[in-house]
């Protein structure tokens, strides 16, 4: 208390006991593909706009598509990419491999948060799912990003009708099918785009700057969809009516592919938000899969100081009073279902809630955080585990 010797009012600033954690960005896209000018080494190269990537990388060249693809992106919205070439834009067979050895680089970078590959659509049919195989699998593996991809094959004249999608939507389902839970860390956008000269692009690069511009003006829990993400294109390379809406996009049983469509006196907007998880998990929508990687990154990044303290009670209490404070600072922020805190999340940390006498002897500190997605559904539960340099005190 300060020293109080007049009558009045007195302030006192008392610390919380809590640490500050702060969000992490998740508007960042890493882009993996060739440049013009590609340099000898692989090494990402961030990039703020497309003027920048020029500069530093060359501009357009007919046949690849990662620079129509940051085009697309900051046309869209985006305002941060980490770029990650391959090598040059040399128009030599198309070849899988740089672009598995960049997919692999990029894994090694922190900060991306949304992961895209635009010129694996040069690759065959089989190459192509196979690269989408392995942006699903690092995805999953490192929580820390989600992949907007295309449905490969939907520039073929064949692709502009109902019919011809049919096959392509088939066998790209077919090819993610065997990755199980690896699915919710991505969602597919379909039909491709038709620019004002009539040419088929990739939606996945739009759709990534729409993801972008939705999280920095409404919060990553928004639905990166509806008539508000609107896509700046003449027109869609095929159109669906509400009734094929659910057939095509969203099959029973089936991973959704979320269509973009085209409506009188809207435009062509994005007309789904849904991962490519199996329908009924907690993780079939896009903005409930990516809320929880930011609050996971978020707490995970936020609690380091924690890995250095004795793992005893008034760490435990001053772990739970920041991760508390993170989460009523994302709920008075709109991010979660209830009316009161206590509706919307919980957090719990301590011996007997999280965690045994052997876990606590073992090093390891775990948090467990529930909370209500923007969706009708339960709880969803996340768990962090920090392991500490200090067990046991």
């Amino acid at each position: 208390m300060p020293n109080i010797s007049y009558p009045g009012v007195y302030v006192e600033e008392v610390p919380s006991g809590g640490r500050s954690i702060p969000g992490v960005d998740t508007t960042r896209a890493a882009f993996v593909g060739h440049a013009l000018k590609a340099p000898a080494w692989m090494e990402p190269v961030r990039i703020e706009s497309l003027t920048a990537f020029e500069r530093d990388l060359g501009g357009p060249v007919e046949g690849f598509r990662l620079h129509g693809a940051l085009r697309a992106f900051f046309d869209h919205g985006g305002k941060q990419a980490i770029v990650l070439p391959v090598g040059p834009c040399d128009g030599a067979t198309a070849d899988p491999a740089p672009l598995l050895a960049g997919l692999e680089r990029i894994g090694r970078e922190a900060g991306p948060n949304l992961l895209l590959v635009p010129d694996a659509l040069r690759l065959s049919r089989d190459d192509y799912h196979a690269v989408v195989q392995a942006m699903l699998a690092q995805c999953a593996q490192l929580k820390d990003r989600f992949a907007i991809l295309d449905v490969h094959g939907g520039d073929d004249s064949a692709a502009r009708s109902l019919a011809g999608s049919a096959p392509l939507l088939a066998a790209f389902r077919a090819a993610i099918a065997p990755l199980g839970g690896a699915r919710a860390f991505g969602a597919a956008y379909y039909p491709w785009l038709v620019d004002s000269a009539g040419s088929a692009l990739p939606a996945a690069p739009a759709v990534a700057g729409l993801v972008a511009r939705t999280d920095i003006e409404r919060g990553v829990w928004k639905a990166p969809a509806g008539i508000e993400a609107s896509v700046r294109v003449a027109d869609v390379a095929v159109r669906y009516t509400d009734r094929q809406q659910q057939e095509v996009g969203a099959p029973v049983s089936e991973p959704a592919i979320n269509l973009i469509r085209r409506f009188a006196g809207k435009g062509v907007v994005v007309w789904g938000a849904r991962t490519l998880a199996a329908e009924g998990g907690d993780w079939r929508y896009v903005s409930v899969r990516r809320t929880a990687i930011f609050i996971e990154q978020s707490i995970s990044q936020g609690l380091q100081w924690a890995v250095f303290e004795p793992n005893e009670i008034q760490t435990w209490q001053q772990v739970r009073r920041s991760v508390e404070n993170f989460m009523f600072t994302l709920f008075r922020q709109g991010a979660f279902q209830g009316m009161k805190p206590q509706d919307a999340y919980y957090v719990a940390c301590g011996l007997g809630a999280t965690m045994s006498q052997d876990d606590v002897e073992g090093g390891r500190l775990i948090v467990e955080i529930g909370f209500a997605p923007m969706r009708p559904a339960e709880f969803v539960i996340i768990r962090i585990t920090l392991t500490m340099c200090a067990p046991g005190g």
